[in-house]
């Protein structure tokens, strides 16, 4: 049991190294490639500066968004509301509740 245990670490540990140095080889042709490619760059690219920036022209104020309406909250009941609607056990229940909800550190 012990050696195929053994076996099994070894195999683990090979194919990953494995795959390590296969990606490294990669990894080296792609920074290669990279190399290639900015050494055929023939024009070099614009770098904007904070004058470029300032020497656009103005195109007026940004228009603001129309404004959203907030949702208008629920009536709010009172307890003779509830009381009617529900019934007194089912009233004293919620009060009970709500008092030991309050009283939670």
């Amino acid at each position: 049991m012990r050696s195929a245990m053994s076996t099994a670490v070894v195999a683990v540990v090979l194919s990953v190294t494995s795959s390590l140095s296969a990606q490294e080889a990669s990894l080296a042709n792609l920074a290669a490639r990279e190399a290639e490619r900015r050494g055929a760059v023939s024009q070099p690219s614009r770098v904007f500066t904070n004058a470029d920036i300032v020497a656009l022209p103005n195109r007026g104020p940004v228009p603001t968004p129309a404004p959203v309406a907030a949702p208008s909250p629920a009536p709010v009941k009172s307890i003779y509301d509830l009381r009617r609607e529900r019934g007194d056990v089912e009233l004293e229940r919620a009060i009970q509740m709500l008092a030991q909800f309050v009283q939670r550190p």
